[in-house]
């Protein structure tokens, strides 16, 4: 039987296997640091040492330069969780672990490197605790998981303000990932190419178990479409970047398609189009896609880009759905 691996999970696989001894070592961590004390050590720490992010453990960022981009609009907190994602997958196979994060977040967004050493702490203590979550489709596992398994101790490294949306068990804010409770919404994005036209939904918000009806209504002015093949592509979106679900390409549109999603997840009806549709007739297409009563929290992504008999890009829509 063949077993297929997600590409980031050969990641992990191959991270660990770098570290052999580890494996036979069940009390330490898939990664190099086992706690975060680990890496910043519990004792003071002189600032003429040769080692930057060699840090105190306490309110290592509660200080005007690093409050100063913190509290940035454009590139402080609000972008923390952008930059950390970020650096976290461009750091993923580094040996060099949260030193290159932190590095990272002091040579792009300015952080001093003490304050930096937190951050790249918060992103090994992410990967040591919470990997497999965060590589699932379970937005609110992953923000959960990260907040019980690191939240009290980037707030005691980084000693950085409480923000106003705080846990209501602990009292501790929430990290980087917002509210755990994860809003609905789904939205359609029309990019015209050939043609231009409209993309609809509906439905007011998504539910598990239930139907989207999408609906795009194209126009083409100049262009008689006599044949039509599309590409669809879906991605569910986790904190160490976008899963791929689904690629179908080359797919005829004159004939009814049905794509199920993998694990039962769903599906995407794409019904058929009757061709020719002459230059100034509305080209429209109707689809209807299937969120599963057990689909897992998170946002997914699926974008179709059609192009006409001579290959020529007709369109192309995104369908952002969050459950």
């Amino acid at each position: 039987m063949l077993t297929f691996i997600n590409p980031l999970t050969a990641l992990l696989l191959m991270s660990s296997c770098s570290e052999g001894h580890n494996l036979r070592h069940p009390s330490r961590h898939l990664g190099w640091f086992s706690s975060i004390s680990d890496l910043i050590g519990n004792s003071q720490v002189d600032d003429t040492s040769t080692n930057p992010y060699s840090a105190p453990a306490k309110s290592q960022c509660n200080n005007t330069a690093d409050l100063t981009i913190w509290q940035d609009p454009e590139s402080g907190d609000v972008k923390f969780a952008e930059h950390l994602r970020e650096y976290s997958m461009a750091c993923f196979m580094s040996f060099s672990g949260p030193s290159c994060v932190a590095e990272s977040m002091k040579k792009n967004v300015g952080y001093t490197a003490r304050c930096a050493s937190c951050m790249g702490a918060l992103a090994q203590c992410t990967k040591d605790n919470c990997l497999i979550v965060c590589l699932g489709l379970d937005e609110d596992g992953c923000h959960t998981c990260v907040t019980d398994s690191c939240n009290k101790d980037f707030s005691d490294c980084s000693g950085l303000p409480e923000e106003e949306e705080q846990d209501q068990d602990t009292g501790r804010r929430k990290l980087f990932f917002g509210s755990s409770k994860t809003e609905t919404s789904a939205s359609c994005t029309p990019t015209p190419g050939l043609c231009s036209g409209t993309c609809t939904i509906a439905e007011e918000a998504p539910a598990k178990g239930s139907d989207l009806h999408i609906t795009v209504n194209g126009a083409c002015p100049n262009t008689t479409v006599s044949a039509a093949t599309y590409n669809i592509k879906i991605v569910q979106q986790s904190f160490f970047g976008d899963i791929p679900v689904l690629e179908k390409k080359h797919q005829d549109a004159s004939k009814d398609n049905k794509f199920s999603l993998p694990l039962g997840l769903g599906s995407v009806e794409l019904p058929a189009v009757a061709f020719p549709v002459a230059a100034g007739q509305s080209l429209d297409i109707s689809s209807v896609a299937n969120i599963a009563s057990y689909a897992p929290s998170g946002t997914v992504v699926s974008t179709v880009t059609a192009f006409d008999q001579n290959g020529g890009e007709l369109f192309s829509f995104e369908i952002k759905i969050k459950v």
